[in-house]
């Protein structure tokens, strides 16, 4: 059997679904081997649902998979829209790299995301005044090759900026230390 992470009912359903769905049908397993193997993946909450189905009441595997949906819809991960992009703005004091791993993680969980509106959150949220946010309202990307690339030059130099002052900050206390 392919691996599979092990589902204990706190994340979404339709992830796991998805990956054990898939490395099943890569190794052309069939329905009835599917329903079988599935406890297999199955642990804590999840397992005891598992465990208690009424025997000889699940025919298929897509049965099976409706009904472990329905029963950790609870847990499945929300889907935003595009508005929810344009809420995420980079703190006074917070580093790029941390605002980008905020609006990448937020990005990756809108469905069908057009890259206008990607570029139009970035420029509008990223904190007024830094060289990104001037690069990116002077001349906006023409595709996501070009905002990310963008996006890792600055993140780069912030990096190297940090490491700088951090340099200068260990030399000059050396220096009065002495």
């Amino acid at each position: 059997m392919p691996p599979c992470e092990s589902y204990d009912g706190t994340r979404d359903p339709m992830e796991h679904l998805a990956r054990f769905t898939s490395g099943m049908n890569l190794h052309l397993v069939p329905d009835q081997i599917m329903c079988r193997a599935f406890s297999v993946t199955l642990k804590g909450a999840a397992h005891v649902w598992f465990q208690h189905l009424t025997p000889r009441s699940i025919s298929c595997w897509a049965q099976l998979a409706k009904s472990f949906c329905n029963n950790f819809i609870t847990s499945r991960i929300q889907r935003k829209n595009s508005s929810a992009l344009f809420r995420i703005v980079q703190g006074p004091k917070e580093s790029l790299k941390s605002y980008y791993a905020r609006f990448n993680t937020k990005k990756l969980l809108i469905d069908n995301l057009d890259s206008g509106v990607t570029f139009a959150a970035m420029a509008r949220s990223v904190r007024p005044g830094t060289p990104l946010h001037f690069s990116l309202n002077k001349r906006p990307p023409e595709h996501m090759a070009d905002l990310l690339d963008r996006v890792e030059k600055y993140l780069r130099a912030e990096e190297d900026s940090m490491t700088t002052t951090q340099d200068e900050g260990i030399s000059g206390q050396k220096r009065r230390d002495h």
